[in-house]
């Protein structure tokens, strides 16, 4: 049985039992074998010890190194730290300049998004927030009293456009600043010291006040009349005084708005309603105006497709030869009848039609209408009757050689002869653009078209027209005579017009007669041809044949020796009127065609 001993160092070997010999030689084979091997372990643990050695002074050495490293990282992250607490002091300082100038450009922003950069007032953002709470506040207070002020300047424009940009800003700055004076001296109208009032710009040169707490809706106006005051003191504007005033439109809360909007709006049509009645004024405003103003919106709509839907058509006016009573010449003249209001007034639709650019168009139309129906009443029934046609020109017609082509392009597709068409211009459409005006006269007169001065004496150039245009006659202004019968000096005029247009063989007309008193003075002054509601009033196409065969049968040469009789109801003038003694003037006596005096040729 093998010994104890033997066996763990057997198993020490990791030698079996079996591996162990048996003989002598084999055993010392085995013994050899085992202090080689056990040799081999002392060199390996000598080796190992040698290498542990070692790798224990490397890692030494590389502690060492790395605490060497730590310390430096520590030595430069407290540095940086260090950099950056002054950094981020320093960002915090900037951080709070910056929040800083954001609140103060946060309040500038807001300023100037609730006002007037020009003036500093509140702007129309503001004043209609304003407005639309003071309309709620009233739902709950009813006895709350407020009122809205719309002021217009009069002569804004024309001051601005005179003196420039850079006086009109000054201009409205100055209102802005009496604004604020007057409506402080006027605070005590106000119940509530708190309120008091708002004024702001809403553009140009419209201005809006809010005056709130009202003790009575009375107060708007004597408010108003002050503010008037104040606005025309003249103003001082690069050393130049200048005089204008305003015109002021109010609404007042007792009408019960529900919205600022329609409040503003009917202060507006207030404010243009006291412009219209002259300036310089206050109106209150009331229900009717909405009326009107809804009308002008209808008109201002459907004049744009009137043309199209054959809402225009054509009257006709005789002008009656003073010298013989029979009518010479018609006029024409364009009416509008709306589907809705009726009858639309020429000086109502004209301006609206020149202000919306589509006067042209419905001067075209009227020129066609009117060559067509002439040449066709001169095929039929008119050619030794009637010796000319006349049509007024808009401003906006009368530009260079265009009307005159256009002109004769309908003389020629209607056939009608150039000299029986007569195209009539005011004085002020000749003074708006005179050298535009003079080619356009000198291309229609080019082809063979009359030109005639109409409402000759209503402006202040009328010599110096006649002067500068080449005009074939002219037309008087119905003024002189609505004064002539009674004023010596306005019939002196007359007599000085007569002999003027004979010396410049040119044609005279006498519009607006409506009496036989007018009739005799124009005869007595030696004029030949008038125009009036005495003779007719305008007549559809279709009347005017029958209209001027009743001029002509109840028309008879002046007797000197008749006398005055009583008024005749027919729609013809009787020329064998005399007028009163009482009148102011001669009676008449009959004028005829004299060699010293040349006949106006008319021509069919």
């Amino acid at each position: 049985m093998m010994h104890s001993l033997l066996q763990r160092q057997i198993r020490k070997l990791m030698l079996s039992e079996d591996a162990v010999p048996v003989d002598l030689a084999s055993w010392q084979a085995f013994l050899s074998a085992v202090d080689r091997t056990y040799g081999q372990f002392d060199q390996d643990r000598d080796l190992l010890e040698l290498s542990l050695d070692l790798t224990s002074r490397e890692m030494r050495q590389l502690y060492d190194e790395v605490e060497r490293h730590n310390e430096q990282l520590e030595t430069e992250v407290a540095a940086r730290t260090a950099e950056l607490e002054v950094a981020n002091a320093r960002d915090r300082q900037r951080m709070d300049e910056l929040e800083n100038i954001v609140q103060a450009r946060t309040v500038e922003i807001r300023h100037a998004a609730l006002h007037d950069k020009l003036t500093g007032l509140p702007n129309r953002s503001m004043f209609y927030d304003r407005l639309h709470h003071v309309i709620q506040r009233r739902q709950r207070i009813p006895d709350l009293h407020f009122a809205v002020l719309f002021i217009d300047f009069d002569r804004f424009k024309a001051i601005n456009d005179s003196l420039g940009h850079a006086a009109g800003d000054k201009l409205l700055r100055t209102i802005a600043q009496r604004l604020h004076e007057s409506l402080r001296a006027s605070d005590t109208i106000c119940s509530s010291k708190e309120t008091g009032f708002l004024a702001a710009r809403l553009g140009g040169d419209e201005f809006c006040i809010l005056l709130e707490d009202l003790k009575d809706d009375a107060d708007a106006i004597a408010v108003s009349d002050r503010l008037l005051e104040d606005l025309s003191r003249p103003y001082v504007l690069d050393e130049r005084s200048v005089n204008s005033s305003a015109s002021i439109g109010i609404a007042r809360s007792n009408v019960g708005y529900k919205s600022a909007e329609d409040m503003i709006r009917d202060a507006d049509i207030a404010m243009y309603r006291a412009k219209h009645l002259g300036r310089g004024r206050v109106v209150v405003f009331d229900q009717t105006m909405h009326g009107t103003v809804m009308r002008k919106i209808d008109i201002e709509s459907d004049i744009k497709t009137a043309v199209e839907r054959g809402q225009f058509y054509l009257v006709f006016q005789p002008i009656v030869s003073l010298v013989t009573g029979r009518a010479v010449a018609l006029e024409t003249l364009c009416r509008w009848e709306h589907p809705i209001y009726g009858d639309v007034s020429p000086e109502e639709f004209i301006p609206l039609a020149e202000e919306l650019g589509i006067i042209d168009s419905i001067g075209n139309w009227v020129l066609d209408t009117a060559i067509a129906q002439f040449a066709e009443w001169q095929r039929t029934w008119c050619r030794d009757r009637l010796s000319f046609l006349t049509v007024n020109v808009s401003p906006a017609q009368l530009t260079g050689a265009e009307l005159a082509t256009r002109v004769a392009g309908l003389v020629s597709k209607h056939d009608l002869d150039p000299a029986s068409l007569v195209l009539e211009i005011t004085e002020t459409t000749l003074t708006r653009n005179a050298e535009e005006a003079l080619a356009a006269i000198q291309a229609v007169r080019a082809r063979g078209v009359r030109v005639f001065l109409d409402d000759f004496g209503s402006g202040y150039s009328s010599l110096g027209i006649l002067h500068e245009f080449p005009l074939d006659g002219i037309k008087l202004d119905r003024a002189f005579l609505e004064s002539a019968s009674s004023t010596r000096r306005v019939a002196a005029c007359i007599h000085s017009v007569v002999t003027l247009t004979r010396t410049l063989r040119m044609a005279l007309i006498a519009e607006g007669v409506e009496s036989y008193e007018q009739v005799a003075l124009l005869q007595s002054l030696g004029c030949d041809d008038g125009q009036g509601f005495l003779f007719s009033r305008p007549m559809r196409a279709e009347d005017v044949a029958a209209g001027l065969e009743s001029i002509a049968s109840e028309s008879r040469l002046l007797d000197a020796s008749s006398e005055v009789g009583p008024a005749r109801p027919t729609g013809g003038v009787d020329l064998t009127r005399q007028p009163s003694s009482e009148a102011g003037v001669n009676r008449p006596r009959p004028i005829g065609i004299s060699k010293d005096r040349p006949a106006i040729q008319y021509k069919c």
